[in-house]
């Protein structure tokens, strides 16, 4: 029988060992919000499969690799021998006489481990468990222990809970994924001489160490589990044996990262670089520089729209206004930047430039359905061109919008007035009517529009007498041609 829920009310531990002493068979789903999820296959309540989801695992030659089981040449060969002959390829390495059976299980069965003792820290989780065999294909590439291996489930837990207490504390002592490391002078020398104990799993993240790399990259490239290198960090923090990187180590690796072409590792190296030394903003544009041409828009506009407040701040106005049009290139829909820009141009009496900048925050305002933010920046553009009917009629539009009907009423009656001034009496009355229409009890309007058309009927009669003292000085001249 299937069931579901949810970790906060009931635990992942109490799960399993429900699933272990029922002895059921089925698929475990756990899933989070953002998407995560994992697929555990039970069968006689032990773990037999996991599917990763759409996340990218550490795959089995990766982890050969950064616990230092195989090189990479042997992975190569046995991925190589894998396309020839369609099997595992741990089977593979065991063919190639690189690893034996025992080995290959035994670092399987800690692959999904590793991935199991990881839900155990989901805290916001939800889960549903289905009787029965899994999906078709659902566990088809994915890693399996095969034959007699199984998980024991109570193994599984009293790993899980230590890791979840243990976890709280490595957090305390590595605080930051984001802050990069450097081995001390004193560990070096010992790893130069040989004199360094350590296993396979901390020669590995020491390895990597090197000033350019923060704690997410070392967790990517040493092909290791984030608990395992989080561990090892923290057992390297309190021996004194890695340090943060200093000032002046930040300033080297991010100029050797841009001469190697690693662009992202820089831009990580600069963020460091500009946190430890205070709001430096020569960092500060490099880094926003670096961000941009990395394709880290969101993140590099942060950086310009700061330089370009210190720069306002400091009466700079043609520098704030370079800033801005640099952010406007890279992101056009960055609307604050439109109305710092559109308020700098105004102030400075460019009225036009100013305008085009607030019509763009109009229809990003309108685009994302805030009238109320489109209304003024609307009227900030009419203040600038009051006689601009597109404007003006984008005001109407706003106000039916908001079901303002007194407003749109108000801003037709203007737009009225404005045509009738410069002799455009259809378009002037066809304003007074829709007013009138919006707003019943605007009476003085039925002067106004028919003041408008009176003025329409003697210019027609005008025309229709011009015409005729025209027809008749044509015929007057035929009679006396003709005399």
């Amino acid at each position: 029988m299937g069931f579901q829920g949810s970790v906060e009310s009931f635990s992942l531990a109490d799960v399993f060992q429900n699933l272990a002493m029922n002895q059921q068979t089925g698929t475990l789903r756990i899933f989070m919000s953002d998407g995560a999820q994992r697929h555990i296959l039970f069968e006689s309540g032990q773990v037999r499969f996991l599917s990763h989801g759409s996340q990218k695992p550490l795959l089995l030659g990766e982890i050969l690799i950064g616990r230092g089981v195989a090189t990479q040449e042997q992975v190569a060969q046995a991925l190589a021998k894998q396309q020839e002959v369609r099997k595992p390829l741990g089977a593979c390495m065991v063919e190639l006489g690189f690893l034996t059976q025992a080995q290959v299980d035994e670092l399987v069965r800690h692959q999904i481990g590793e991935e199991i003792y990881d839900l155990f820290g989901w805290e916001k989780a939800q889960f549903e468990f289905l009787d029965g065999p899994p999906p078709p294909d659902l566990f088809g590439d994915q890693p399996s222990i095969g034959g007699a291996l199984k998980l024991p489930i109570s193994s599984l837990i009293m790993e899980a809970a230590r890791r979840v207490d243990e976890w709280d504390q490595l957090r305390q002592q590595v605080p930051s994924f984001k802050e990069i490391y450097v081995v001390s002078p004193d560990a070096q020398k010992a790893i130069s001489s040989g004199q360094l104990e350590t296993d396979a799993v901390e020669k590995r993240v020491l390895s990597l160490i090197d000033g350019t790399r923060d704690v997410e990259d070392l967790i990517a490239d040493s092909f290791l589990f984030r608990f395992e290198v989080l561990n090892a960090m923290a057992g390297f923090i309190r021996g004194s044996m890695v340090t943060p990187a200093s000032v002046e180590v930040l300033r080297a690796s991010a100029e050797r990262l841009s001469q190697a072409g690693n662009p992202s590792r820089r831009c990580k190296a600069l963020e460091r670089l500009l946190a430890i030394g205070g709001d430096n903003n020569e960092v500060r544009r490099t880094l926003a520089e670096a961000l941009a041409a990395d394709g880290q828009t969101e993140k590099a506009v942060i950086h310009f729209s700061v330089l370009a407040d210190v720069e306002t701040k400091k009466n700079n106005v043609d520098g704030a206004v370079n800033l801005y049009r640099k952010i406007l290139q890279i992101l056009p829909q960055h609307l604050p930047s439109r109305d710092r820009l559109g308020s700098i141009y105004a102030q400075r009496g460019q009225k036009r430039e100013a305008v085009i900048q607030y019509g763009e925050l109009l229809h990003g305002f309108l685009n994302n359905k805030q009238y109320g933010d489109a209304r003024k920046a609307c009227l900030r553009a009419l203040e600038c061109e009051p006689q601009n009917a597109e404007l003006r009629q984008e005001l109407i539009q706003i106000s039916l919008a908001e079901n303002d009907r007194a407003s749109a009423a108000r801003e037709h009656e203007i737009l009225g007035d404005q045509l009738a001034r410069v002799g455009q009496t259809k378009g002037a009355a066809d304003n007074y009517r829709k007013a009138m229409q919006l707003m019943p009890s605007l009476s003085h309007l039925k002067k106004k529009m028919a003041s408008v058309m009176l003025t329409q009927e003697d210019r027609r009669a005008r025309a229709k007498r011009t015409l005729l003292l025209g027809a008749a000085g044509v015929a007057l001249a035929a009679l006396l041609g003709a005399a």
